[in-house]
């Protein structure tokens, strides 16, 4: 099984769902954080020390340890990034879109663990030039995520099938 491929970075599909960060946080990460979806529930990646735990819907969790994991393999765009083991079996799987992701390849870089094609410009805060950035304005920007809770999205999700009911309700009654 061959789960290496270089096309992923080079011919252009970096607008979609494996949309790889430019660059890594200039920031140690956390010794525990979470990579998962920003929309959707589903997969997620738990990181504690060197304990990673793949927790997917409707199927068993998966643990291993950082020593377990041989590789990761960059996906393309439509795709995943894989962890794989030393008999390159599929430990994990995770998106570059996925909240936390930025963290979770640089807590990779942090435990020598090889990307394979990672690009040029990702690197350790402790790898980095100690040449000082330049100053930015003294306005910052502030990100915010909208956050919805499990019933709001029910909720949405059913005034959606609702509303599309007596569309077709409507349209059904003119034909």
């Amino acid at each position: 099984m061959v789960l290496i491929r270089k096309a992923s970075l080079h011919f252009g599909v970096r607008y979609s769902y494996n949309l790889l960060p430019e660059k890594l946080p200039a920031v140690n990460p956390p010794a525990y954080f979470a990579v998962h979806s920003r929309f959707a529930p589903g997969s997620r990646i738990i990181v504690e020390g060197s304990i990673l735990r793949w927790r997917r819907r409707f199927r068993k969790d998966r643990e291993f340890s950082v020593r377990d994991i041989a590789g990761v393999a960059l996906g393309p765009g439509n795709g995943c990034n894989v962890l794989y083991g030393r008999d390159y079996q599929i430990l994990a799987k995770f998106a570059g879109s996925m909240e936390h992701a930025d963290l979770m390849f640089l807590w990779l870089l942090q435990k020598e663990v090889p990307i394979v094609y990672a690009p040029d410009i990702w690197h350790s805060p402790a790898e980095a030039s100690p040449e000082p950035e330049p100053v930015r304005s003294s306005a910052l920007q502030q990100q915010f995520i909208l956050r919805l809770k499990r019933s709001a999205r029910i909720g949405f999700t059913g005034i959606g099938w609702f509303l599309l009911l007596i569309g077709v309700a409507l349209f059904l009654e003119r034909v």
